[in-house]
């Protein structure tokens, strides 16, 4: 199988799973709407557990090692809530703190060219764009402990990019 191909075959993937709507504006206000939802959510857990997220670029420092106590204690079970959708949230959180921090970052949302009248969100930055449901799936995997303040490095690398 060609590469080109292949690459091809995991975008329809992705698209398939995306929303359907009949204009741009109606995704624009789905992806708000889901955005707030998402960030209200973290923010209140967040503080229930003790931390203050305050959208700051530090903060995501405090945000990851909230994510690893959690991880460690197997937190999700009292919060019923699963680690995919913690880590979603986590996402929004995440761009959030980019958007707020850097004026030339912003969210976007766009028919996804790979499937008919289905729309993505992500963050556009520079020249870039990147589409995202979730950015840190699976995150227990890639970083072992929040000492490893990967959250950090992942902010500076979509501010170089600036």
């Amino acid at each position: 199988m060609e590469l080109s191909s292949y690459n091809y075959s995991m975008e329809e993937e992705y698209g398939k799973d995306l929303p359907s709507f009949e204009n741009e504006f109606l995704a624009q206000n789905y992806y708000f709407e889901y955005r707030m939802e998402q960030l209200s959510l973290f923010i209140d857990l967040a503080n229930h557990f003790g931390y203050h997220p305050d959208f700051s670029a530090e903060s995501l420092d405090d945000i990851e090692e909230f994510y690893f106590e959690l991880f460690q204690s197997n937190g999700f079970i009292d919060i019923q809530m699963t680690i995919n959708e913690l880590e979603e949230c986590l996402s929004i959180y995440f761009g959030e703190v980019l958007v707020r921090n850097h004026d030339r970052i912003e969210w976007v949302v766009k028919e996804y060219p790979f499937a008919k009248e289905k729309y993505a969100a992500g963050l556009q930055y520079g020249k870039k764009t990147r589409y995202f449901k979730n950015l840190f799936e699976n995150y227990y995997l890639t970083a072992k402990s929040s000492t490893e303040r990967r959250m950090q490095k992942l902010y500076k690398r979509f501010v170089s990019k600036l």
